[in-house]
């Protein structure tokens, strides 16, 4: 297939499903890291899959297959047009961007009201269909927190997650909702103000 991208989680290429011609999205995990255990890194491969296939929504990345063997784990999804850096890069009107950021709320609420934090939210981890709608894609990075802990426990997450400059820094444990939040209105100045706070 074409490659499309790729980052410390894996490569995504471009391939035809040959059913019916549909282009769909693969993406190959990269291997354990060095000094990573095969099984540490089998594991949050198999945490982002499961995360992707419990969410249902609009807005966020649809799975359509996985295939794994004892080296290799596919996703294969659905193929967007492009992602938000590239639309905000062709000057969108406030009007589109008001739709965009709209539709982004709706998708990070609905991700939150299910436990689950991204933690890596930014212009290139959000791609926009043919009928102009965001989804929000790899969850490489993202975390399940049981509703009652997020409610009562200020600190859940320690360690450094996200991109800068959306990443929200703590010297000790966050929220990783409330990190969300931030990188949100980092996403909000770089949508409308083509640039980033600092």
């Amino acid at each position: 297939g074409r490659p499309l991208g790729s980052g410390s989680g894996g490569a995504v290429s471009l391939y035809r499903r040959k059913t019916d011609g549909v282009p769909v999205a693969v993406k190959r995990f990269a291997p354990a890291r060095v000094g990573e255990s095969l099984q540490h890194r089998a594991n949050k491969v198999d945490a982002e899959i499961q995360l992707l296939c419990m969410l249902s929504h609009p807005n966020i990345m649809n799975v359509l297959d996985r295939a794994s063997d004892y080296t290799v784990k596919l996703l294969v999804t659905e193929c967007y047009a492009g992602d938000l850096f590239s639309a905000v890069e062709r000057n969108l009107s406030s009007m589109e961007m008001r739709e965009l950021f709209c539709q982004l709320l709706r998708a990070v609420a609905y991700m939150h009201s299910r436990g689950v934090a991204h933690r890596d939210l930014k212009l290139e981890n959000i791609c926009i269909d043919r009928d102009d709608q965001i989804k929000i894609i790899d969850l490489g990075n993202a975390i399940r927190v049981a509703p009652t802990t997020a409610a009562t426990q200020e600190s859940l997450c320690f360690g450094v997650y996200g991109s800068d400059p959306y990443a929200a820094y703590a010297d000790a444990g966050y929220n990783p909702f409330k990190a969300d939040l931030w990188a949100l209105g980092i996403l909000l100045v770089a949508m409308t103000h083509k640039s980033f706070v600092w």
